[in-house]
């Protein structure tokens, strides 16, 4: 599973800090942007890859990066460029996963190119307006594709209480 979080900042000298929008405050504010990949099954989850998000006014500046110790090899990188990152990484590293699911931020195009070639099912684009909370400790998410008989719905094993942005 992939998403994004903020951390909200109150300064501006931490790595990545900026004004951007952060859906922990729904709002565009000043704060930090990670993207996670979870590894998620009926036992539970875990995070297995994350990174940084460096908005552009920060890799547009090399002072700046060496200033916060952040190697010289990162530059800008999209949202879903740094999830296609954390995939292709879990592919590698030959993490058993069947598929993966990402809220509508990561599209489907990249991504989803890279996984059908890995032969790997995937759930992309789905606003968190489609989530709704199923109990003790899971979600479940109701996919409804254009022909009804193909809807699903998967479990999950999440934390109850706000998925996505």
């Amino acid at each position: 599973m992939i998403d994004e979080t903020g951390f909200l900042k109150q300064g501006k000298a931490s790595c990545g800090v900026a004004r951007q929008y952060t859906g922990s405050a729904d709002k565009i504010t000043n704060c930090q942007i990670g993207v996670f990949a979870s590894y998620v099954s009926r036992h539970g989850y875990a995070f297995i890859d994350r990174a940084l998000y460096l908005p552009k006014n920060w890799t547009s500046d090399p002072a700046r990066l060496a200033a916060t110790y952040v190697p010289p090899k990162i530059g800008l990188a999209t949202k879903p460029q740094l999830a296609a990152g954390k995939i292709a990484r879990a592919i590698a590293a030959q993490v058993p996963f069947a598929w993966v699911a990402a809220d509508d931020l990561y599209g489907v195009g990249d991504i989803e190119r890279d996984l059908r070639r890995a032969g790997k099912g995937y759930v992309l684009g789905v606003s968190s307006a489609l989530v709704r909370v199923m109990g003790q400790g899971a979600t479940s998410r109701r996919f409804c594709p254009r022909n009804r008989e193909d809807a699903t719905t998967i479990r999950l094993a999440a934390p109850v209480g706000r998925c996505g942005n």
